[in-house]
């Protein structure tokens, strides 16, 4: 009996270490001597059943539902991972509430990443908040600025027309002066022409022209263009009507020796031929001293107006002084502009007057590939108007 007693008590202890639900005896169907053994074996049943539940709820992290018996001696390391896991939980939670002062020091290698983990997080939200009121700082600034250029723009008529960095959507127009339709026209010579931050200037199909200043700025979180539009048209007419009167002769209304200059300068740029002739008045002092000098004025009105009477519109006309003026023919040989003008001189001595009536003349042929300064053909010019007047004079 005893040998079969072993081998009920044998299988009953492979059943409990090997099968997931072990088979059961019955302990009083055992002789008395076996009986004590197999209540021993039916403890170490149950204590190994609740190990196995109480680890698989640690392995599947459900700490409420690790419970052992406090008799259970194979849980007692469980106790202490539990114990420890739950400590940890609430540590996990004390930094996701951003308490990174919590340390481990008992896990070995968990806890050099624990506490590695920890310092990080310190360190990344101490970063993030230094970006986070930088970003603040940067939003207030960029807030204040709009609101101060939003108030200049009620305070200026000047227009402003703000659009995103590629020129595709007009964010803000003040729509002061300029409408649609310039706001178009200043966008796209900007795109065509400029399309960098600067200060530059425009005329638009109608004529108007405007200053303009582009920067580079943040409107509502965008980078954006803001174009300062400020309509001179009427400064650009007073400018011209200026430079015209600084140009003019007042007597005469032809252009002056500045106005000569300029366009000789024009003309040199151009590098094309033309022929210049250089007139001295003969008698104008006469004329002054014994008829008066507003007859003198008379006698000066009376050349340019049977000069330009004679010559092309394109062809420049300049009193460079008193007597003296030059005219730049841009078309013609210098023989047929030599007879031109003594066709003129002609016609001009012929005019009924109390005194007489001539001027004397110098043409030089300017040619385009030569590299002559103003002042060596005006020389030239003078050189052989005053050569024919002594002929003049001595004839």
């Amino acid at each position: 009996m005893s040998n079969e007693n072993c081998e009920i008590l044998f299988d009953y202890l492979r059943s409990i270490l090997y099968d997931s639900t072990p088979t059961q005896i019955d302990v009083h169907s055992l002789d008395e001597d076996f009986q004590k053994l197999g209540m021993g074996l039916q403890y170490l049943d149950h204590a190994i059943q609740e190990m196995k539940q109480c680890s698989t709820a640690l392995a599947k992290g459900n700490l409420s539902e690790f419970n052992p018996s406090r008799d259970n001696f194979l849980c007692a390391n469980l106790k202490n991972i539990h114990a420890n896991l739950e400590h940890l939980t609430w540590q996990a939670k004390q930094v996701a509430k951003g308490d990174y002062s919590q340390h481990v020091s008992y896990l070995g290698e968990f806890s050099k990443s624990f506490n590695s983990m920890t310092k990080q997080l310190k360190e990344r939200e101490k970063q993030l908040k230094s970006e986070a009121e930088l970003e603040k700082k940067h939003a207030e600034t960029v807030n204040k600025y709009n609101q101060l250029l939003l108030e200049l723009i009620r305070q200026s008529n000047d227009d402003v027309l703000i659009t995103d960095i590629d020129q595709s959507t007009i964010l803000y127009s003040s729509h002061n002066k300029v409408r649609v339709e310039q706001e178009n026209e200043i966008l796209y010579y900007f795109y065509k022409n400029i399309n960098n931050p600067c200060e530059w200037n425009m005329k638009d199909k109608d004529n108007r022209y405007y200053h303009i200043v582009t920067i580079n700025m943040e409107w509502q979180d965008k980078l954006s263009f803001a174009h300062f539009i400020h309509d001179v048209t009427q400064e650009k007419k007073e400018q011209d009507c200026l430079r015209q009167q600084a140009h003019i002769d007042a007597l005469t209304q032809v252009g002056n020796r500045y106005y000569f200059q300029d366009e000789m300068q024009r003309f040199s740029d151009c590098k094309t031929s033309a022929t210049l002739c250089y007139c001295d008045l003969d008698h104008l002092k006469y004329v002054n001293d014994n008829y008066g000098h507003d007859k003198g004025d008379t006698y000066i009105c009376d050349f340019v107006k049977i000069l330009k009477s004679n010559i092309r519109e394109d062809d420049i006309i300049a009193r460079l002084g008193g007597d003296e003026f030059c005219i730049l023919f841009k078309n013609g040989s210098i023989d047929s502009i030599n007879q031109k003008m003594e066709f003129i001189n002609k016609e001009f001595s012929e005019q009924a007057n109390e005194y007489p009536q001539s001027f004397s003349y110098g043409t030089i042929y300017i040619d385009e590939n030569e590299d002559t300064s103003l002042l060596k053909i005006l020389q030239i010019a003078d050189q052989r108007m005053y050569a024919q007047k002594r002929n003049r004079v001595e004839g």
